[in-house]
């Protein structure tokens, strides 16, 4: 599978690619990454969907229009409210400006365009991840309080928190 979102691909992870192996021990082994949560990363990212399209539940690899392996992105439960947790990190070598802003706009817009029962995205942003709240704000999301070390972002199909 090879979605195309805009200025990125979502692709499932290839078990045989040893691209996809290498950048998935590279995320695993990245102590930002792993400070910011991602600690499951080597469980999650596994076997391919074999679907043409984003799935709750599942994980994907992100690349760039060069064929550069950026980020990855995890689709969380969709509950009956039509709410879907999204996580998503960016490789160390393609963190900053040309990464930061558009790789979570565009997975927002495709996620809300092309899956049909999300309603909301949900993600949770550490109080200390100054940046990456800057860009969920930027981006629209709306903080929806506070849990432990953690703020609740949503950004829903109607443009209003719940």
């Amino acid at each position: 599978m090879k979605i195309d979102i805009g200025n990125f691909y979502i692709t499932d992870f290839c078990k045989e690619n040893i691209l996809h192996c290498r950048f998935r021990r590279q995320l695993a082994s990245d102590s930002a990454f792993l400070q910011r949560g991602f600690y499951r990363i080597e469980e999650q990212l596994t076997e391919p969907t074999n679907k043409n399209k984003l799935e709750p539940n599942n994980s994907y690899i992100i690349e760039d229009k060069e064929g550069n392996l950026v980020g990855y992105l995890r689709l969380g439960n969709l509950n009956f409210i039509g709410t879907i947790t999204l996580e998503y990190g960016i490789h160390k070598d393609f963190r900053g400006e040309k990464y930061a802003y558009p790789l979570p706009k565009e997975l927002t817009d495709y996620i809300l365009k092309y899956m049909n029962d999300v309603k909301e995205i949900r993600g949770d942003i550490s109080i200390y991840n100054v940046k990456s709240i800057k860009i969920a704000e930027g981006v629209g999301y709306q903080s929806n309080g506070r849990n432990d070390q953690n703020i609740d972002y949503r950004y829903s199909r109607e443009g209003k928190k719940r």
